[in-house]
Formats: C-alpha cells, sequence, structure tokens
C-alpha cells in the first residue's frame, strides 16, 4: 500500500510544474507528454519520461486500465523486479479530472502563478492563504493537506462532501471528541512494512484507531454527517470507506495491538487489571544507584507485555538480584545500609556501564581482594576498584538485558509482520487518513469562527459567475479591513489609483472561489455564490525570474499565453497590470487585445490596468461583456478600499510616491515633465533646459519671421535637413499616405486645427514624429479624441530620411526645437530633448 500509485490526466504544462515544485514527490515520477523527450519545464526535475509512441491506444479495458499497464510496467523496471507483474497491481479508484459522477465541473489544478498569487508557494512577499484557513496550534501535517487539496481541487461531489463536514464543525457539533493523532501516513507505513515501528509508533497508531472507532460511533448519538466524512475519506485514500468495515476492521488491529504492546502505550483510558502488566525499572533501593537499572533497561522496558518476553524477563530479575546481592556484601558496610544519613560508596561510570567504589571506601585490611576493573576501551581505571563477585553479576545482568532487549525488537518486528501479512494496513491507512482529515477540519472550522467566515454556496450553469456578499482580504481581520460587494457577470475592467486596493480586492475575490470550490469557510459573508469554474487563474504583476532567463515581460507573457491556451468560457480570470514589463503602446496593445479575446471567449473576471489608453481601443461603454469598475478615492484624495461603476484615469503616482518620501526636488521636476506630456497644456512660457540649449513656446507679442501655418512648417523642415529644393508629400485630411512610404523612415508634420477657434491667425497646433509605418501612425493620431483639437481633421507634410530610424530621430529632434523657437503652438515638445547636445546646432546632411 505504500506504494499506490496516482495517475493524473490532462494536465496542463503549468500544472505539472506546480505540483512539481509544491511538494517534492517520492521517486520515481513518470510523465507522458504528446511529444517524445523532456519539455522545458521539466529540466532539473527527477522525472522519467515515457515516449507518448509507447503509450497503448485506448481500447475495451479503458484509460485507467491502460495507464495502470504503462505506469507499472515502467516501475517494475526501474525498481528491477522481477519477480512482480502487472497483475499484482489492482485499480483501488478512479476519479475523472474533468467532471464528476453528477456531470458538475471541476476545478483543474493551478498555474505556478496562481498558485504564487494566492500564497501557496511559501512566497514571503504574499501572505500564506494556509496559515489563515488554521489556527496558529495546528500541526505541520495539516497545512501540507490543506495546500495539496488547494493546488489539486477534488472533484465537485468531495468538495461537497467536505462542505458539509465542515458546517457540522462549525455550527452543529455538540459533542467533544479525542485528541487525534498526528501520525503521518507515509512514515506510518513505511515503518510497518519495513518491521522497523517501535513501541512509540504503535502509541500513535492506536490513538488514529481510536479516533477512528470513536468517529464511527458518532451517527448513533448526534448529526455526524458520516456519508460525507467517509466520501473525502475515499477520496484521500483511493480505498473504499464502509463505516461498518472501517470499525470491525480497526477493532481487529486493536486486539492485535494491544495484546503485544505495554498498556502504558495503549490509547484507551481503563484501568489496568494486575501488577502483571505494569513494566517497571529493576529498583533495589539505595544499595545500587537507580540511574544504574535505568541506564540499562530504559530503552526496552514498557515496550510490550511482559507476559510476551516472560522467560527475558526473568532472567534479569534473577541477574539484577544477584548483582544487587554482590554489591550489598563487597562495596556496602553492612552497618551502613539502613542508615539513610549514609552516604552511598557506590559509583556509577554511566559511558563505560560500570559499578565500582573508590579508594577511601575499600574495607582495611581486604584490599588484595579489590582490583581496578578496565574502561570499555581495555583500559585500566587506577581511581576506581570493583572484586571479581561484582564483575561476574555485572556481566550477567547486562548480557541479560541485551538479550531482552534483542527479543523485545523480536516481538515488536512479528507484530509489524503480522499487521502486514493479514492485511490490516488498508485499516491502518485509513484510520491516519481519517485523523488527519479530522484534525484539519476542525482547526479550521475553528480558525472560520474564530475570523468570520463562512461556507460559500456552489452553483452550476449560472449566467452569474460571482455573488460575493461583504469579501475581504483572507490575511485580514474583518474588523480590520473594508469588505466588498462583488456582483460577477463578464469581465470588470478596473482601473484604480496606485495604493487603493485593486490587487487585494483582485487577490481575495480569486481566494474565495478557490476555497468555495474544495469546501472550505472563505472571508466572506453568508449567501454569497460562487459559479463552479474549470480554472481559477491570477496573475499579478511581477518581476523577472534570472533563474529561467525570463525578463518581467517575458514572464508574463509566458503566463497569459498558458491562461490563453487553457481558459474557456467557464474560466475565472485575474489579471493585474499585464504590460507593465514593455513600452506603453506595445503594453496597451497587448492587454487590449488580451482583455479583448477573454470578453469573446466569455470568460469571468477582473482585469485591472493603469494603461487608461485601452479605454477608448476596446469602446468600452458599448459592449455588455466588459464592465467598467474602479476603486473609490475620497474628496481629500484617500482610497475607500471600495469598488465602484466607473472609471478611474489618473493613478496618483506622483502623490503616492510623495506619501513614501520621494525627495521633493526629484518630485518637482517629475511634476513637471508631467505637464509637458500633457497634450491638452497651455502655459504661456515653458522652458525645458538641456545642456546649453533651450527648447520654448514663446507667447510674446512680437513680431515672429513666419505665420503660423503648414506652409511654413515645411519650409523650416527643408531647412533643417539642408534641402530646401526637396518637395515634401502632403496629404490632405482624412486622405491615405501613399503604400511607397511604408516601411520607410519618415519624419512627418501634422496641422491639427483648433475647435471654435476665434484667431485666425493661429487655427492650427502642430505636432512633430517620426515613423517606419506611416499609414498605422496617422490612423492612430486621427483616432484621437478630445475637445479642443480636431485631430480627424489633421493634415500633414511628410519627409523621407534616407539614412533610417537613428537619422529620423534627429531630424525630428531638430525639427521640434526650431518650430517651438520660431513660436510654432506645438502640442508636444517631449521629443525635442532626446538629441545630444553637440548634434544641437548641426542641420542633418542627407
Amino acid at each position: 500500500e505504500e506504494q499506490t500509485i496516482q495517475v493524473f490526466e490532462q494536465l496542463t504544462q503549468e500544472a505539472v510544474l506546480c505540483r512539481m515544485r509544491a511538494y517534492p514527490p517520492v521517486s520515481p515520477v513518470l510523465y507522458i507528454g504528446q511529444d517524445a523527450g523532456q519539455p522545458y519545464f521539466l529540466s532539473g526535475q527527477k522525472v522519467k519520461m515515457i515516449p507518448s509512441h509507447l503509450v497503448e491506444k485506448q481500447g475495451e479495458s479503458g484509460s485507467m486500465e491502460r495507464a495502470k499497464r504503462v505506469i507499472v510496467r515502467q516501475i517494475l523496471e526501474l525498481e528491477q523486479q522481477e519477480e512482480s507483474s502487472i497483475d499484482d497491481f489492482r485499480l483501488l479508484s478512479s476519479h475523472s479530472s474533468l467532471v464528476s459522477s453528477s456531470g458538475f465541473t471541476q476545478t483543474k489544478p493551478l498555474h505556478l502563478e496562481t498558485a504564487k498569487q494566492l500564497g501557496l508557494m511559501n512566497d514571503q512577499e504574499i501572505p500564506s492563504l494556509v496559515t489563515s484557513l488554521l489556527t496558529t496550534r495546528a500541526p505541520a501535517s495539516c497545512k501540507r493537506f490543506l495546500r495539496r487539496w488547494l493546488l489539486t481541487p477534488p472533484p465537485p461531489h468531495v468538495a461537497e462532501a467536505m462542505e458539509v463536514v465542515v458546517k457540522y464543525f462549525q455550527a452543529t457539533a455538540s459533542q467533544s471528541l479525542p485528541p487525534p493523532s498526528y501520525a503521518s501516513v507515509g512514515k506510518m507505513v513505511t515503518l510497518l512494512r519495513a518491521q522497523q515501528a517501535s513501541a512509540f509508533v504503535y502509541e500513535e497508531l492506536l490513538q488514529a484507531l481510536d479516533v477512528t472507532l470513536h468517529l464511527m460511533k458518532l451517527p448513533t448519538s448526534d448529526d455526524f454527517p458520516l456519508d460525507a466524512f467517509m466520501t473525502v475519506l475515499e477520496f484521500e485514500t483511493g480505498i473504499a470507506a464502509d463505516p461498518i468495515s472501517i470499525a470491525s476492521r480497526s477493532l481487529e488491529a486493536v486486539s492485535i495491538i494491544e495484546d503485544i504492546i505495554s498498556p502504558l502505550h495503549h490509547a484507551s483510558s481503563k484501568a489496568v487489571n494486575n501488577d502483571e502488566d505494569i513494566d517497571k525499572l529493576t529498583d533495589f533501593g539505595k544499595i545500587v544507584p537507580p540511574a544504574f537499572w535505568e541506564r540499562n533497561e530504559a530503552d526496552w522496558r514498557g515496550r510490550v507485555r511482559p507476559s510476551v518476553c516472560n522467560d527475558s524477563y526473568e532472567k534479569v530479575q534473577k541477574s539484577a538480584s544477584k548483582l544487587a546481592e554482590a554489591v550489598q556484601n563487597d562495596f556496602w558496610d553492612a552497618s551502613c545500609i539502613d542508615d539513610s544519613k549514609k552516604k552511598s560508596p557506590v559509583v556509577q561510570d554511566i559511558f563505560n556501564n560500570l559499578l565500582s567504589i573508590r579508594d577511601k571506601d575499600v574495607p582495611k585490611g581486604q584490599k588484595e581482594n579489590y582490583f581496578h576493573p578496565r574502561d570499555r576501551n581495555g583500559k585500566t581505571i587506577r581511581n576506581k576498584f570493583t572484586t571479581q563477585n561484582v564483575q561476574d553479576a555485572l556481566e550477567e545482568y547486562v548480557k541479560a538485558c541485551d538479550d531482552a532487549r534483542l527479543n523485545v525488537e523480536m516481538a515488536l518486528t512479528n507484530l509489524s509482520r503480522r499487521l502486514c501479512d493479514e492485511g490490516h494496513l488498508p485499516a491502518i491507512v485509513q484510520a491516519c487518513h481519517l485523523n488527519l482529515i479530522l484534525t484539519t477540519v476542525t482547526q479550521h472550522a475553528s480558525q472560520a469562527n474564530r475570523m468570520g467566515w463562512s461556507t460559500v454556496q456552489l452553483i452550476d450553469k449560472s449566467d452569474v459567475a460571482l455573488k460575493l456578499r461583504g469579501v475581504w482580504p483572507y490575511w485580514m481581520a474583518q474588523s480590520q479591513a473594508v469588505s466588498n460587494t462583488i456582483d460577477l457577470k463578464n469581465m470588470f475592467l478596473l482601473t484604480a489609483p496606485n495604493m487603493s486596493g485593486k490587487s487585494t480586492v483582485m487577490r481575495s475575490t480569486a481566494a474565495v472561489a478557490l476555497l468555495a470550490s474544495c469546501g472550505f469557510c472563505a472571508p466572506v459573508e453568508a449567501q454569497s455564490q460562487v459559479r463552479r469554474f474549470d480554472h481559477v487563474f491570477v496573475r499579478g504583476a511581477s518581476s523577472d525570474i534570472p533563474a529561467e532567463n525570463l525578463s518581467a515581460f517575458g514572464a508574463e507573457v509566458l503566463d497569459i499565453a498558458a491562461l490563453l491556451r487553457s481558459g474557456t468560457a467557464n474560466s475565472l480570470v485575474f489579471v493585474d497590470e499585464l504590460g507593465r514589463g514593455t513600452s506603453p503602446k506595445d503594453g496597451t496593445s497587448i492587454a487590449a487585445a488580451v482583455l479583448e479575446e477573454m470578453a469573446n471567449r466569455g470568460m469571468s473576471g477582473i482585469f485591472a490596468t493603469h494603461l487608461h489608453d485601452i479605454i477608448p481601443l476596446l469602446e468600452i461603454g458599448a459592449g455588455e461583456s466588459i464592465v467598467n469598475k474602479r476603486m473609490s478615492i475620497r474628496d481629500d484624495e484617500q482610497p475607500t478600499f471600495l469598488m465602484e461603476d466607473g472609471i478611474c484615469m489618473d493613478s496618483q503616482a506622483l502623490q503616492t510616491a510623495a506619501r513614501f518620501g520621494f525627495p521633493e526636488k526629484v518630485l518637482a521636476r517629475a511634476k513637471t515633465f508631467a505637464k509637458i506630456l500633457d497634450d491638452d497644456f497651455e502655459e504661456e512660457d515653458v522652458v525645458v533646459e538641456m545642456g546649453n540649449d533651450q527648447i520654448g513656446i514663446n507667447s510674446s507679442n512680437e513680431p515672429l519671421p513666419y505665420t503660423n501655418c503648414i506652409e511654413d512648417a515645411i519650409l523650416i523642415a527643408s531647412e533643417v535637413q539642408g534641402c530646401e529644393d526637396e518637395i515634401p508629400i502632403k496629404i490632405p485630411p482624412k486622405w491615405n499616405p501613399p503604400p511607397s512610404l511604408e516601411g520607410r523612415s519618415c519624419v512627418y508634420i501634422l496641422a491639427i486645427p483648433i475647435r471654435n477657434d476665434q484667431n485666425s491667425n493661429k487655427r492650427f497646433h502642430f505636432y512633430v514624429g517620426e515613423t517606419d509605418s506611416l499609414l498605422q501612425r496617422l490612423s492612430q493620431h486621427r483616432r484621437k479624441k478630445g475637445t479642443k483639437f480636431a485631430w480627424s481633421l489633421a493634415s500633414a507634410a511628410v519627409f523621407q530620411i534616407p539614412g533610417g530610424k537613428s537619422d529620423a530621430r534627429i531630424v525630428e529632434s531638430l525639427v521640434i526645437r526650431q518650430l517651438a523657437q520660431h513660436g510654432f503652438d506645438m502640442i508636444s515638445v517631449t521629443d525635442g530633448m532626446n538629441l545630444r547636445p553637440n548634434t544641437a546646432s548641426s542641420p542633418l546632411q542627407p
């Protein structure tokens, strides 16, 4: 039974990696992939690959029987067990990895990133979900059980059974329970099979069996949900769980063990019938130091019943009496034995296991009858004395103790062999698992009551994905947290300032969905509902992973690719700040495409971002599959941590930086740059210093050499390039550029009309840019919305730059500088600062 094989089918690559990292399995681990060779995500793992072409085709025997033949054959080959065959293995049980017997959707194993974001991978930066589920006194075995259960959610009928058991202990249970055993199932079975189980191991086992028998009796006196408990137990052990059979087999195992093991290790509280059952250390009062008897008998007495090794016990008793008599005659003065104030002359040597006396205690006139004893290395101990009678009696006693120790060990070995040979291991396995489940459930129920957590109703085939009442972070007390009410149908696009709680809301909501899928209580008020999901996916903001040769953006897209491979209309997804690892333009494009794809597939979840350009790209207001949400802010710009309808366009990055002690000088400079980057910013005179040069917007009333029109802008740009005779390509409003310019480096000047402008001399603002894809860039500009500029009516003048993109950037910067210095109304002068000072005054030659 300790070599039970578990087979998991249809796991994604990320789920396999998550299981391998979460709890390293015992060797061997076998992996059957779609292609030959070891996949990249298992590099460095102890995995034996089975090529897919060696796997039999599915036939009449079914997939599980097929998996049994393939995997058992590999195990026999690895362990070189020629005497075993496939027929020696039997299929204990089968649980579908996709759909339960009732046809409900099952949540698949978590991906690695999801497990990290929910605190299941021992990440110190993220609060542990497992720790929040249990009291502080819960043993480590309970934490391991919960972690495994959450990483690989059970089938729906098992999760429902777990929920029933949790509800019972949380609200209904009225009887006290015996202390459960914390015996490790693997350790217990391994020691029994190896015939190395000690009396203390049997003590833990008896305790586990006693709790099992007590639980089988609860339904007669209480409303204990025994059937639900048996469902969970059968899923955990893979062994059919019938209460009557378990009780009967547990009683048989208890009877066999208690016939051998000393009553000192029994779990029952009944009184010992007679003194023969009490296995005490030898005691001859002060004649021989009590520590000497303990030194020789403590490691074997009290292990088994004395009647099991009766001959050995009698030999020890006789030799001990003989030794005590010799010590009394040779080491003690007869007149001092009864004197309680007289100090014992007997000296015990613990390391050499000797009894002796000092020179001063040797009787006068009898020194010739005493000699120096030898230590364990054969060297003479000069300051100690003994006699031949004591030495002979001591050797006889030590040998009797050694024989008794061997006989006790043999009795324990025979007991282990009998339990294995007579088929009691299944009952022992079930008893140990039952204690683990009971301990975990009671600890979780206690913690749930203390924290105010509730169970969540699971629903199927509903239009509503989540209906949560008062959800709060799982790592916080309810009194210290802000609760949110969430009714989620499709996708939320969540925009919010920094430090306003959007990531917390997403992580908390995902945790509730996962806990509900596993049958546990969650940090949410009663009457909350969660639909059954086939995937729960969480992707949070992260950094690079040097060990895997992944940049921050590489890690992002790797996780999102996994989401898109496995996500369906029945998946729950949470994506936070996708696109932060690359340029704003590319990040916005990818984030918008991913959100659109998730919405089109019918996924449910929350997509949080600071890339506000996503909103016009997707035209959020026109569709029902994506709903705008934001984290609300008070009038004093402090967060409320509540989610509400709407859009937030202010990330408050500067305010957040100030709260965390950002230098004031740097903050002031950042505010200046923020104003420059604002397309609608107007100021009488803005100057950005760069070395000894300045880029400025001059609004003085002094006469200017040029008028504010596209023709003058073209002349200045031609002068900058040193090719005044070259005629640029002019593109009227709403017209497209010639295809010949696509893929070539260009510098373009946009003349954007000002809406409702009363000044006939200044009807345009100008924008200068460079690109290799002119058609796309013009389309982006003309799609911009605004109340001041009519971007859709912008006209353009385009210069082709033969030197490529680097030269185009230099020309762009020089043209921006020249137009700004000649009084043109520039929408942005940011790119005018991208030129190195030593080239600022040198026109670029074509």
